[in-house]
């Protein structure tokens, strides 16, 4: 309960939590030791033209896989079970960049020479669809209402399900799923997030009148 910040609350004592700080080096200390295997690899290496394409595609999907693993850290901060949430977060972002990072690093021939894609596919929609929780559950707080629990959860089950989706259509291309059961999970995820922002703007205004 201590953890979980409140409306009006200031941020200052959430950032100076264990789980947050505890996240913050964990990604530093990994964005150090990347950084420098990364420089060796490009100074000793040859093929500058492909070694480019590679040095691209593993910056792109750091950068996105940055914004996992810093939900995941947001969520490492509140209080139990949504701290175990926040820190399985993290650790999913870390494995997914170090498989699509050995998947394409690995290639002789970039991303031609890559004979499974698989594994990097799998990795990277489990950890988009965490971002996404953890993004979701960061704004969990005492005074939800049942409409905002109610959304939330709409959305939370709707993106398992997509990622659920995808991973099955990756595992075995053309299995059939009708595009009508995607679409309507879709519109349900991308209403019960919007309806989860504008009802928590609703009850700010409520407990917080001009």
């Amino acid at each position: 309960m201590a953890n979980l910040p409140r409306m009006g609350q200031s941020e200052s004592g959430w950032l100076r939590s264990g789980g947050v700080q505890s996240g913050a080096r964990v990604l530093a200390f990994l964005t150090l030791v990347g950084a420098v295997v990364w420089i060796a690899s490009i100074v000793t290496g040859s093929d500058h033209e492909q070694l480019l394409g590679k040095t691209a595609l593993v910056a792109f999907s750091l950068a996105l896989l940055s914004l996992t693993a810093a939900a995941g850290a947001s969520l490492a901060g509140r209080r139990r079970p949504l701290n175990a949430i926040g820190h399985l977060t993290v650790a999913v972002a870390v494995v997914a960049f170090v498989i699509f990072t050995v998947t394409i690093w690995t290639s002789s021939e970039g991303l031609l020479g890559v004979s499974d894609w698989r594994p990097a596919e799998y990795a990277l929609l489990v950890a988009f669809g965490t971002g996404i929780a953890s993004a979701l559950l960061t704004s969990t707080t005492d005074v939800d209402n049942g409409t905002i629990r109610l959304t939330r959860a709409i959305a939370l089950l709707a993106i398992v399900a997509l990622v659920v989706i995808a991973i099955a259509e990756v595992a075995s291309p053309g299995l059939g799923i009708d595009p009508r059961v995607t679409s309507t999970i879709a519109v349900l995820f991308v209403a019960g997030t919007t309806l989860t922002v504008l009802e928590r703007i609703v009850l700010m205004g409520r407990k917080h009148p001009l």
